[in-house]
């Protein structure tokens, strides 16, 4: 557990006018929020309205900036963490469209392309152990 709360708390944040961005440590909680509640309870994380609603619910309650709540952005961006606790897994034979600064083109690009990500062992494993969970939200300072 101590590598993965390294991983965790040493996440890529892109920087804005309004400081750090704060949409993977949200979308990370959402996730938790899902295991909490037992939408999810596998590796793979799939791109779901309830997903999105969590993400979105998070956000409002714990960020007070005006970063836009964008959920397509931190679903492509933790699939480049050298941790490798996210991975981006793409429906056969597609191609995962980026621009010239390596970001997802859309959303809708992202919901064509990706047929879920999946969670690193260590990861999976501590999310689905319940006493481990409630270690998770201390883990991010959200503004």
């Amino acid at each position: 557990m101590p590598d993965l709360i390294k991983q965790l708390t040493s996440l890529r944040q892109g920087i804005t006018p309004y400081g750090a961005a704060p949409h993977k440590p949200v979308l990370l909680l959402a996730v938790i929020d899902g295991f909490r509640k037992g939408s999810l309870s596998s590796a793979e994380v799939g791109i779901s309205m309830e997903l999105m609603t969590s993400f979105r619910n998070i956000r409002d309650l714990l960020v007070d900036t005006k970063h836009v709540p964008n959920f397509a952005m931190p679903f492509f961006h933790l699939g480049s963490e050298s941790s490798g606790i996210w991975e981006l897994i793409p429906f056969t034979g597609k191609t995962i469209p980026v621009t010239k600064s390596n970001s997802i083109k859309s959303f809708r690009a992202l919901r064509e392309t990706v047929a879920f990500a999946a969670l690193s062992d260590e990861l999976f494993q501590a999310l689905s152990d319940s006493s481990q969970q409630e270690n998770f939200p201390d883990l991010f300072h959200l503004n």
